[in-house]
């Protein structure tokens, strides 16, 4: 028999992401309060992930919002995550509000959030924002790569 803990539903939800099962892997997720199982971090990043593969860039956002319900602290892959949901519908200035409000939950941006943010600004015409993000990741000391 299947165990019906967080970890299974986690692990499952992860692999349909993974698989491009994305409506699949919210499912799973929304099941868990069904099972009397809270979602926490992985879970919600499993969430983020497939709401980034499908372009539901609003829907990220809601599930972001909620996770003080949860009373889940967003961690950088959470942060990293949706920044490239807003990436990739081009909302560029959200990906700039979630890059910038990562100091204030006592997180620091990496290459993967930085690199995320200035293809948003790329990829919304936002040429100079995206250099004064480049400026802002070598005043940290992060070096750049090939994505970069």
């Amino acid at each position: 028999a299947v165990r019906k803990d967080g970890i299974t539903f986690n692990a499952a939800a992860s692999a349909c992401v993974n698989g491009g099962a994305w409506s699949t892997a919210l499912c799973i997720v929304s099941w868990m309060s069904e099972v009397q199982l809270l979602p926490d971090a992985i879970s919600h990043s499993s969430g983020l992930s497939a709401l980034k593969s499908s372009g539901q860039w609003m829907q990220a956002l809601s599930l972001l919002e909620q996770l003080p319900e949860f009373n889940i602290d967003a961690d950088i892959v959470t942060f990293s995550t949706a920044i490239s949901a807003f990436e990739r519908a081009g909302k560029w200035q959200l990906a700039i509000m979630l890059l910038t409000r990562m100091p204030k939950q006592s997180l620091k941006p990496n290459r993967i959030t930085f690199n995320a943010a200035m293809s948003a600004c790329e990829r919304g015409g936002q040429w100079l924002m995206a250099l004064d993000l480049l400026q802002h990741m070598h005043a940290r000391g992060i070096a750049p790569n090939e994505i970069t």
